[in-house]
């Protein structure tokens, strides 16, 4: 599950340090808490993929980096929705992440690697809003994050290839401060007629 979040919690800077580089470096995007307080808020607002200190397993120090990656990989499989995503199909939009086929009214839309990764990164967590930060690193690197603007400019391109009017976007909602949210459009209920007696 590359790209998956994990919060990292713990009061001294040099673990968090290690950690930090090593599951960079292995495609995971980090989230660090200093204290428990911190981590229960982190969680709130990040929603992480994985906390290394639950209740399925815990790792007591010192430790193993290679043990701790095995754990990691091992917990992601059990929480992990699979790896292929079944194809998106919505009234305007279809997407096939096998073929990386977008078709949208019909006809066939053509992505740039980078706009489908955010695209299928948005649509893998629907209803969830995602942070820039979680997107950037999930999508250009581990090394990204504060480069929004890249971000910025992506999401107005897939706005302009989806969206019926780029300017009121149905699909890819803006989360002020935080980052995007990939929603399906609300259908308008059927008026009923009810009638006064």
């Amino acid at each position: 599950m590359t790209g998956a979040s994990i919060l990292i919690a713990d009061d001294e800077p040099q673990i968090r340090r290690v950690l930090r580089s090593t599951l960079s470096s292995h495609g995971y995007v980090i989230i660090e808490a200093k204290t428990g307080e911190e981590a229960v808020d982190v969680v709130r607002k990040e929603k992480p993929d994985l906390v290394d200190a639950g209740a399925g397993d815990y790792v007591v120090k010192p430790f193993g980096i290679e043990e701790l990656l095995a754990r990691i990989r091992a917990a992601l499989r059990r929480y992990a929705p699979g790896d292929a995503l079944p194809p998106f199909v919505s009234k305007d939009l279809t997407l096939d992440f096998e073929s990386r086929q977008l078709t949208v009214h019909g006809q066939e839309v053509h992505l740039t690697p980078k706009e489908f990764d955010v695209l299928k990164h948005l649509i893998a967590n629907q209803g969830k809003p995602l942070t820039h930060r979680r997107l950037l690193q999930s999508v250009w690197g581990p090394d990204y994050g504060e480069e929004t603007e890249n971000l910025r400019v992506v999401i107005n391109q897939l706005r302009k290839k989806i969206e019926s009017n780029p300017a009121q976007p149905k699909y890819i909602r803006t989360e002020p401060w935080v980052g995007y949210r990939f929603q399906l459009p609300r259908t308008s209920a059927p008026k009923s007629s009810s009638r006064k007696q």
